[in-house]
């Protein structure tokens, strides 16, 4: 089995077409998911998300030292779950002012 991280990819592209900072791949962790979002609705993939990422120690001191917009990039968003978590704890770790979010694809959340 091969496994991809498809907004990696599109990062990388991104920041070949426009020359943009990259940040490491592994500064931030998930930590093991207690549930499958599939067939979650908003608030379970919400509360399922809740405190599933953490900054690497490793990129503390990088992360701190972030100011401005930063774009997050997500392959698909169903309910902005991922987004949301991710946005609160690059906001707790840095200094940057806003955030873009790009996605590639859409789906409707389960009820």
């Amino acid at each position: 089995v091969i496994f991809f991280n498809q907004a990696a990819l599109i990062a990388a592209q991104l920041k070949k077409i426009t020359g943009l900072t990259m940040l490491p791949e592994q500064s931030i962790l998930r930590s093991h998911q207690q549930q499958k979002q599939v067939g979650l609705g908003r608030s379970g993939r919400l509360k399922n998300l809740q405190n599933q990422f953490h900054i690497n120690h490793q990129f503390k001191p990088y992360l701190a030292g972030l100011s401005g917009n930063l774009i997050l990039i997500d392959d698909v968003i169903t309910t902005g779950a991922t987004l949301v978590n991710l946005a609160k704890i690059l906001r707790s770790h840095s200094s940057i002012s806003g955030l873009i979010a790009i996605t590639y694809c859409y789906t409707k959340p389960c009820r």
